[in-house]
């Protein structure tokens, strides 16, 4: 089951409260949910990953805060969307942090902030996030580039991201 953790009042990551809150609801959702034989997976979307000098805290402290058994979808665009974006090598101390929690990769590229429609690098390269996803085994990856009611833009998009993936040796040709 999938839930998107989205950002509180504070406007990059959440008040004390907040997290509190977040953090009941992860646990109780989690044990509802491998009742049943599923499993919990947040994905983070435009909150901050680490907290902020006691002014919020972000997606670091919510999964340190929740059972094991709680896992992360990696969205690579999403880890600089916040407000308040990471430096590439603290999004790289995150995804190295819980890089054991990671159900599956939205692979999609940003920059300033703003998703693109194809990808084309990212803040943290694909390839240093694959590397680090290595030890923990084979990956889930999905690449989400952004509707289009054009449906050959929408192809465009498609051809030119797996252009990129090629280019950058990420992925192999046929």
């Amino acid at each position: 089951m999938r839930v998107v953790a989205l950002p509180g009042t504070s406007g990059a990551g959440w008040t004390d409260g907040e997290l509190a809150s977040a953090v009941q609801t992860a646990i109780g959702a989690n044990s509802r949910v491998l009742s049943r034989g599923l499993r919990l997976v947040l994905e983070h979307a435009e909150v901050a990953l680490f907290a902020k000098n006691g002014q919020y805290h972000g997606m670091n402290e919510l999964l340190e805060a929740v059972p094991a058994s709680v896992l992360l979808l990696l969205d690579t665009a999403n880890l600089f969307t916040s407000s308040e974006p990471p430096t590439p090598r603290k999004a790289e101390e995150f995804v190295r942090r819980h890089q054991g929690r990671v159900a599956c990769v939205h692979l999609k590229s940003v920059r300033d902030g703003k998703p693109l429609d194809h990808l084309d690098g990212n803040p943290l390269a694909f390839s240093a996030v694959f590397d680090i996803l290595a030890a923990s085994g084979p990956q889930i990856v999905a690449l989400e580039l952004p509707l289009h009611d054009d449906a050959r833009e929408v192809r465009s998009n498609m051809d030119a991201s797996l252009a990129y993936l090629l280019t950058e040796g990420i992925l192999d040709a046929p």
